[in-house]
């Protein structure tokens, strides 16, 4: 009797090693995954900050409305931090 349980104790030692293992592999696809996240809502919050930045600008009179290359370089400019492999272009109107 006491030989099988070191028999099953010794079988046993093998399955935390292997646990361990793919729950790591498991916990660095979801750390990856948080992080890719994280890179595209930052991507999205600054991009519309810039497009609120342009409109600001052409919002503050009726000659700065007219002003469509302004508008555009300062959306431009407010979108410098987005990620390098994306390219940012900027359209401006106006509307009433």
């Amino acid at each position: 009797m006491r030989k099988n349980r070191l028999q099953n104790r010794n079988k046993r030692k093998g399955i935390s090693s292997v646990e361990l293992a793919v729950s790591a592999i498991l916990l660095g696809m979801m750390m990856f995954g948080a992080s890719d996240f994280a890179r595209i809502f930052y991507d999205a919050v600054t991009l519309s900050n810039a497009a609120g930045t342009g409109a600001f600008y052409g919002s503050q009179s009726n000659v700065t409305s007219g002003q469509f290359t302004v508008m555009q370089q300062v959306a431009l400019n407010d979108s410098q931090n987005v990620s390098a492999n994306n390219v940012v272009t900027a359209t401006a109107g106006r509307y009433c």
